[in-house]
């Protein structure tokens, strides 16, 4: 198989991936709007991420608790986002944030505050600046684990 062959393995869009593509990394995706949350979802699969989702902030946490993964975004209602997102820079693997702003999230004092404490805000409406807003916090958090592992070993 040549670098230009792409390997088929299933009928969903998700899944017309080349073989390197696929599990690039692990996002927990929580979006109160169901509708908003599958469409996320799909175009996230489509581009070679693995997806999981939360529709509030205790399965969110929940998923946290019991999952590792690279990404975590949100968008929830009230400080539940913001809640979130902080909970989750806690948590030993470190994901980079990504609090999205939509019509559920609102752009609130709550919002404000999570932005100034070093959380990205990424309008969901815009697919193509979704999908390199992504790329660029996975960057950046590998950019920052290979750092923190580097002062380790010196």
């Amino acid at each position: 198989m040549n670098a230009h062959s792409i390997e088929v393995v299933g009928s969903t869009a998700g899944q017309f991936l080349p073989f390197f593509a696929r599990g690039i990394a692990k996002i927990l995706l929580a979006d109160a709007d169901a509708a908003s949350r599958l469409t996320l979802k799909s175009i996230l699969e489509a581009a070679g991420y693995d997806v999981d989702l939360a529709d509030s902030l205790d399965e969110g946490t929940r998923r946290l608790e019991t999952g590792d993964y690279e990404l975590v975004m949100a968008d929830l209602p009230g400080g539940d986002g913001p809640a979130l997102l902080k909970y989750a820079r806690q948590r030993e693997s470190d994901p980079a944030t990504a609090l999205l702003y939509s019509k559920v999230s609102g752009i609130g004092e709550d919002n404000a505050n999570a932005w100034q404490e070093g959380i990205v805000r990424m309008s969901a409406a815009n697919i193509s600046h979704v999908i390199a807003g992504v790329a660029e916090l996975l960057g950046e958090r590998a950019d920052r684990r290979i750092g923190l592992s580097l002062r380790r070993i010196v």
